[in-house]
């Protein structure tokens, strides 16, 4: 598990500035393995952590705290300055060391990410690695162990840091309503504690249009706050020209919550679906198995559509209007259309009320609907049959990718997260 430790640094100036009053050894900790792990080359001494102000550690989660605990990563987002400053510790910018460290809302887990960095001629962080922790516990770790203690520390002289304070107590101000809306418009990568007019807009019309709580937060952790502004016109646009149907779903009850992997659910649920669906291990007509689910079969989408699919980094969408139901595919390519379909398809099971969208966010309904699609069209019971017996190369992948209708590297992804071969065997023959 993650942790802090702070060792408060005696300063004659403390009384001068928050820098000097926090000044601390800070040391972070996953399990074994100090993050703030460093050789310091003026010593010539290894140490388990770093001498630098905390005031300004605090404010920084204090400020992005709702990004760091709410907000995936989605190619629009991912990369941009702005994402940078809101997740990398490194931009707590008061020019103290600090090891590379990104904190995101993976899957509904918080990824904590560390390298080792170069910023610093005179010290060498010696960690990097990767975990995932509870979104409730990272949170009242911090509270408790950063955020607590540098209030403490500050309020022996509140009157000489009182903005400071205020700055880093703002979030337990808050009423019920307005964390709701901060979490909500983190997921959107929106300051909710300090959002603009066009960004109030552009979230007050996504509320008012998806009802669904859950469908809102799959639609807002897409695109960026700008492309999000189009949703509203896009969907109204879209109801009125997709083909609805009254579909025919296998009685099979959605069980709501999220604590289970969202592969595990996406796997399970394409393998249950299969089974009802009388579906051999060979390849799936998607004509065949739309009509016996009640639903038009996907087409290609028109150039426009895929523009503002990339815009929004939408590759369909599930549509529901008066009991009806409607799939809109963003993709041209066929390969592309079919497992977008089938993503979609997996929305439907889980029941639309508005619109449910299928893209390229790292959330937790993301990854189990891309889990869903590759097991439903090229389940890994078939590809085991087929590569058994130290069958698998390149060439064999290539051969089941046109079996399936699916692209390589479904197929590799199939393999390895199955674990259909062993890891040297996959990295010899696919890596």
């Amino acid at each position: 598990m993650i942790s802090f430790r702070i060792e408060w640094q005696e300063n004659p100036n403390a009384a001068q500035s928050e820098l000097d009053a926090t000044q601390a050894l800070f040391e972070m900790r996953n399990g074994a393995a100090y993050i703030t792990g460093v050789l310091d080359h003026h010593s010539c001494a290894a140490r388990t952590g770093i001498y630098r102000p905390m005031s300004s550690v605090a404010e920084f989660i204090a400020r992005n705290g709702w990004f760091l605990l709410n907000e995936s990563p989605n190619p629009q987002r991912l990369g941009t300055q702005a994402y940078l400053r809101r997740h990398n510790w490194q931009c707590i910018a008061d020019g103290f060391a600090m090891p590379n460290i990104e904190m995101e809302n993976i899957g509904g887990q918080v990824r904590v990410k560390w390298s080792k960095s170069t910023l610093y001629p005179k010290l060498q962080f010696l960690e990097e690695g990767c975990d995932y922790f509870q979104r409730e516990t990272v949170e009242q770790t911090l509270w408790d162990e950063i955020l607590s203690p540098t209030l403490d520390r500050l309020s022996s002289q509140r009157s000489l840091f009182a903005d400071n304070i205020a700055a880093i107590e703002v979030n337990s101000r808050l009423d019920a309503e307005e964390k709701e809306y901060a979490r909500l418009a983190a997921i959107a990568g929106m300051d909710g504690l300090s959002i603009d007019d066009g960004n109030a807009q552009t979230l007050q019309m996504l509320f008012d249009l998806f009802q669904n709580v859950d469908e809102l937060e799959q639609v807002l952790a897409t695109g960026t706050p700008e492309s999000l502004a189009e949703v509203p016109h896009f969907v109204d646009q879209r109801v009125s020209q997709i083909l609805l149907s009254s579909p025919n779903l296998p009685d099979d009850p959605w069980i709501g919550g999220r604590k289970a992997p969202p592969w595990k659910v996406g796997y399970a649920k394409a393998q249950k679906l299969r089974s009802s669906l009388d579906l051999t291990n060979n390849a799936v007509d998607l004509e065949k198995v739309s009509s016996a689910l009640g639903l038009n079969p996907p087409e290609a989408s028109e150039s426009a559509l895929e523009g503002i699919g990339e815009r929004l980094g939408w590759d369909a969408f599930a549509i529901s209007n008066h009991g009806k139901i409607g799939i809109d595919v963003l993709k041209g390519a066929p390969r592309s259309i079919r497992f977008a379909c089938c993503r979609a398809l997996f929305e439907i099971l889980k029941g639309v009320s508005q619109a449910r969208t299928v893209g390229s966010a790292e959330t937790w309904t993301e990854k189990a609907n891309r889990a869903f699609a590759a097991e439903f069209l090229a389940p890994s019971r078939a590809i085991s049959e087929r590569i058994a017996g130290n069958r698998l190369s390149a060439s064999r992948v290539a051969d089941l990718a046109e079996e399936f209708d699916v692209s390589e590297l479904v197929i590799k992804h199939q393999i390895k997260n199955h674990n259909l071969v062993d890891n040297e065997t996959y990295a010899r023959v696919i890596e």
